[in-house]
Order: structure tokens, then sequence, then C-alpha cells
């Protein structure tokens, strides 16, 4: 078990967890020889305690933190609030990833590129492909953007008429700003395309996006393993 593992289960996220083992798989090798350098991470998505965040802010001492996130969740079972990442040293943006001003509110708090941005938020295919359109261009290149849980994308891609019954429960502060996700093209499929054929499949995106794709993704690796749900894409930018 490496360091980041034992980090990562400190604080119970499940990158660290049996069911995805991401920390030892994937994360581990790719932040080993940068854990100390001022290296520039952002990930989309808080969880209930904001468990990886506080991961990667033990890991990576030097670096620089964003945690993109609703915040709008209204649960006995989440606790994170943004006063106490920010008392962590982690800058939090609160936006959806569905809307394409409020990813680019990340870009507003920041100087320069990422070295890194991972997309742990909804895991709805949508979100996905417009999170990735929006924030490449703001990746250093050869920096790498990481998309986790695959496979809860194709399950929830599959029901997303509950997944949009409970943006209208009592679970959701009614105060923020809902949107609906609509049916869009799994990441893989696009990835599996894009592959083949040099062009980028997507409903929701526009041309100049998916031309932008097209245009400035080198290579890509997908630990895609439904046996043991080790279920990412690691995308690399030109």
């Amino acid at each position: 078990m490496n360091e980041l593992t034992v980090i990562g289960k400190k604080y119970g996220t499940d990158k660290a967890g049996p069911e995805h083992n991401y920390t030892e798989k994937v994360y581990y090798p790719i932040l080993k020889d940068v854990r100390y350098k001022k290296v520039k991470l952002l990930e989309l998505g808080a969880g209930d305690t904001g468990a990886s965040a506080k991961m990667w802010r033990e890991y990576l001492p030097n670096a620089e933190i964003y945690l993109f996130d609703p915040f709008f969740i209204v649960q006995k079972d989440v606790t994170i609030t943004q006063e106490e990442l920010i008392k962590l040293n982690i800058t939090p943006i609160k936006g959806n990833q569905l809307d394409r001003s409020d990813l680019l509110k990340i870009i507003e708090n920041c100087d320069e590129k990422f070295d890194i941005i991972i997309d742990d938020a909804s895991h709805i295919s949508d979100g996905m492909q417009i999170s990735l359109a929006t924030l490449l261009p703001h990746l250093n290149d050869d920096g790498l953007y990481i998309i986790e849980d695959l496979i809860t994308a194709i399950d929830r891609g599959s029901r997303l008429h509950e997944v949009n019954a409970w943006l209208d429960s009592p679970d959701v502060n009614k105060d923020e700003k809902i949107i609906y996700h609509k049916k869009e093209i799994h990441i893989l499929e696009s990835l599996s395309e894009f592959k083949k054929t040099g062009k980028w499949k997507s409903n929701v995106l526009i041309k100049e996006e998916k031309e932008y794709l097209e245009n400035n993704i080198k290579k890509f690796i997908s630990f895609h393993d439904y046996s043991h749900f080790n279920n990412l894409v690691v995308i690399k930018k030109t």
C-alpha cells in the first residue's frame, strides 16, 4: 500500500477503497514524482465530506488545489463546507458542471493553467462532455484530464428520468440553479470514435468544442475493468 492510499483511507475517499483502488493503480504512479512540486490541481465534485480534496491537500503540500461543486445538497450526511475548505488552503468554487459559464468561473480564479483536472462530479455523460470541452483549453500541454466512474455514467444515462426527478426532491436546495440532464454519448464511445476517425461524437457540444477536442487530445488510456470497477480514463493534452 503506497502513501497516497494510506492518506486516502485516513480521509475515507473511495479513490483509496477496494471498489476502485484508483490511488494504487492510477494516481500514485502519476503523482509520486511531483509530490513536492508546485502543481495545480482541479477536482470537480466534493462528495459528502471533501475526502479526496483533503487527501490531495496532505499528499501534495505545495500544490494549488481547487474544488468545484454545486454545494447544493441538503442532507444530514453532507458535512463539508466551503469555509472548511478555505481553512485547508483549498479554493472552493460553486457551480454546476452542466453550465459552461459556471465552469469558466474556475478560470476567473486562476492566473495559470492546470496540470491535472479530475472529473469526479455527476458521473453523467452530458456533464462529462461539457466539462471536458470547457476545461481542456485551460489545461497545460501534456497535462492530464481524468474522468472517473465511467460505469456509473452508463447506469445513470439509462435512467435520466430518475436522476432529473431527484433534482426536484427535498434533498436539493431550490434556491440554487437546477439544470436537467440530457441524453448524451458516453465519453468512451466518443473516445473510441476519435481513435478510429479523428472525429468527436457528441450531442451536447457545439462544432467548435468538438473541433478543439479533435485537435488537442494527444492520447488517452482507459482503465475500464468491469470486474474490478477500475473504470476511469486518463486523457493527455497535446
